[in-house]
């Protein structure tokens, strides 16, 4: 059984990684959001070569926040594998709600 400070720096390292996560998710969508207002009128090859290089560069910026998690499991002073739950929910989770909020906005404009 698990005592209370041990259940502490559990959800501490979950809110951390949430945290972080969230902000590589709102890097995200900044990125996204950029490339939208950039392309707004543009279409055919270039416009999907364009998307192609956007999605790379998301899916680049998650396996970075991963990747800093990783690195500095030994140095974090909570569980890794709290933090590394906490940074996916919030890649993930935080990344969606972002994505979904950016096409309502696109669609109203």
């Amino acid at each position: 059984m698990m005592n209370n400070e041990m259940i502490i720096k559990i959800a501490v390292g979950v809110m951390v990684g949430l945290l972080f996560g969230s902000l590589a998710a709102f890097l995200n969508y900044r990125i996204s959001k950029h490339y939208i207002e950039k392309n707004r009128n543009s279409g055919g090859r270039d416009g999907m070569l364009s998307v192609m290089g956007v999605n790379f560069v998301r899916m680049l910026v998650n396996a970075v926040a991963l990747a800093a998690v990783f690195f500095l499991r030994n140095i974090l002073p909570w569980p890794f594998t709290a933090v590394v739950i906490g940074t996916a929910l919030g890649l993930s989770a935080v990344s969606a709600l972002l994505i979904l909020h950016l096409s309502r906005s696109n669609k109203q404009s």
